[in-house]
């Protein structure tokens, strides 16, 4: 299982799940055929300033025209560190975001901490270099330089082809969400905080509970998958969850493969999900969150441990290096900085081939490592 030829190239009737994370972000690249690629958030490792997807397309020599659409399911740093560099970078792509980012006050927002010093390694600074870099398309009408918006239930991707055996390939990729409710509750949120940031911008506000993630559905031919973002759940049922598990307008079908919800945090768990939007046992995904609390805990990874076998993890959710100096070497950087802080030190990918649901591979790379081993190391 253990990854071996990361720069081969997936072939052209292959679907291709690659998942990278930690790092700084988290990263989701979809290779939907004939040499298209799909990217959701984006992820830049410790040591590294360019983000992974695009360095993973150098590898493989993949020409950066080859990215159709880049989706930011939501505006959190964790999920978009590098994003607006992938905007800048792939000149076909479109550029895809939560509806409840579709307002005047968000704009508002992105002009407040666009240019602060303190906001370079913000999601709010990613969407400025977006939002940059399409003003400039714009200007030198360069196409595609406005932006998609993603709500429940509506398809932003199809495409059909024939592979060399003359076989139809059809993709589609759905939104699940944010729903009405939640972009409206999310308007009225920030909405309210600019006026307090106009006076002390100092921080940026994170929106909690996050409900307005985007959650992707994805069909390639007869095998789903889903995207799960960040969206959490507080059992109410015109948000969150429960309104995706409820509609009668989702795609039809169960997915083969569910890249878990927010880290595998139990406040984004849902019996529904595996019950009605996956298969038995599907094949699940995730990256930890190591930043101040870390997650998966040990309930979350039961949970998922529990619904299926076929659970990976991209590295290890409790991992804490510390690095080990000689006493004055601790003092001269307690005076100069305070302290020093490990970003991430347990991080890798996982990549996922089909060519049909009986023909796949599950390969991982750096850390990544079967979820139920940690689950194990716990116990």
């Amino acid at each position: 299982m253990s990854g071996t030829n990361l720069s081969k190239k997936p072939e052209d009737n292959e679907l291709e799940i690659s998942v990278f994370g930690p790092g700084y972000g988290e990263c989701v690249l979809l290779h939907i055929g004939k040499n298209n690629w799909i990217v959701v958030d984006s992820c830049v490792f410790p040591g590294d300033y360019y983000p992974a997807p695009l360095l993973y397309f150098d590898k493989m020599n993949i020409d950066y025209n080859s990215m159709k659409l880049i989706i930011a399911t939501h505006w959190h740093d964790d999920h978009i560190k590098g994003i607006g560099t992938i905007f800048k970078a792939c000149t076909n792509a479109e550029f895809v975001c939560s509806d409840a980012l579709k307002n005047q006050e968000f704009l508002e927002l992105i002009e407040i901490f666009g240019d602060c010093v303190i906001s370079n390694d913000s999601g709010i600074y990613e969407f400025h270099k977006v939002v940059t870099e399409m003003v400039q398309r714009r200007e030198n009408n360069i196409v595609p330089n406005t932006p998609k918006f993603a709500v429940a239930d509506r398809r932003i991707w199809k495409s059909t082809f024939k592979d060399n055996n003359e076989n139809i390939i059809m993709t589609n990729l759905y939104s699940l969400s944010p729903c009405d409710e939640a972009i409206l509750s999310a308007k009225l949120e920030i909405k309210k905080y600019i006026p307090l940031l106009k006076e002390y911008p100092k921080s940026i506000p994170s929106i909690s509970p996050n409900q307005t993630s985007v959650v992707l559905w994805l069909s390639f031919n007869d095998i789903c998958i889903l995207l799960g973002s960040d969206l959490e759940e507080k059992n109410n049922p015109n948000k969150g969850w429960s309104v995706i598990i409820d509609s009668n307008t989702r795609p039809d079908g169960k997915a083969d493969i569910y890249k878990v919800a927010h880290h595998g945090s139990i406040n984004a768990f849902h019996p529904g999900i595996w019950k009605e939007l996956l298969t038995e046992h599907p094949i699940a995904v995730l990256t930890p969150f190591s930043k101040g609390k870390k997650i998966p805990d040990s309930e979350g990874i039961k949970k998922i441990c529990s619904n299926t076998s076929n659970a990976f993890i991209t590295g290890d959710p409790l991992a804490e290096k510390k690095i080990k100096r000689r006493p004055v070497v601790e003092k001269i950087i307690k005076e100069a900085t305070g302290k020093i802080k490990m970003m991430s030190p347990s991080y890798g990918h996982i990549r996922i081939r089909y060519k049909s649901k009986e023909n796949y591979s599950i390969e991982l790379f750096g850390n990544a490592t079967p979820l139920c081993n940690e689950r194990q190391k716990m116990e």
